[in-house]
């Protein structure tokens, strides 16, 4: 599955039903590597370049829609649930792919109905998108890491970037 399959499979799980082919605008600062921050800041750079892409806006041929809380948050691939850790908005799930031994997909910012250890499907529920903080607006964000994952002591925010072992890559499934 290619990330705007996944796209589209996420928003289908959510009633929708006319996005169009590339439905989540992607705007500065919420790409992979981005250094820049898209919601009002009075900082306007992040600490660390961007891990992933955040999915805030979606297209439909009636026009832009925000994902708000409430937003069911389905897995994209089929796969174990390794880890759950806090992140600055909710919660991450880490999930390592049945095909892909050497890259965990995370989905963050999101309030988790699903355990450590939990086996997915491709398409299962995994939680839903909690309030917005502050002045982040609600969002999933979507990382994938490749590497010697296993490597990593602690699977959170910190140990992930206190690493040499693996790396963020463009999401792909």
């Amino acid at each position: 599955m290619n990330f705007d399959e996944y796209c589209i499979l996420l928003l289908e799980a959510n009633g929708v039903i006319d996005p169009v082919a590339s439905p989540f605008v992607i705007t500065d600062g919420m790409g992979l590597g981005d250094d820049a921050v898209w919601w009002p800041s009075v900082w306007q750079k992040r600490p660390e370049p961007h891990e992933g892409i955040d999915l805030v806006q979606f297209e439909t041929s009636s026009g832009l829609y925000d994902v708000m809380r409430g937003f069911r948050i389905i897995s994209p691939v089929s796969g174990t649930v390794v880890a759950i850790c806090a992140d600055f908005l909710d919660k991450t799930v880490w999930l390592n792919p049945d095909t892909q031994p050497d890259v965990l997909v995370l989905l963050s910012h999101l309030e988790p109905r699903v355990t450590p250890g939990q086996h997915l499907v491709c398409g299962d529920a995994v939680g839903f998108i909690n309030y917005a903080v502050s002045n982040v607006p609600s969002h999933l964000h979507l990382s994938v890491l490749a590497g010697d994952w296993r490597s990593i002591s602690v699977l959170d925010w910190q140990g992930v970037h206190d690493q040499p072992f693996a790396h963020f890559v463009q999401p792909s499934f």
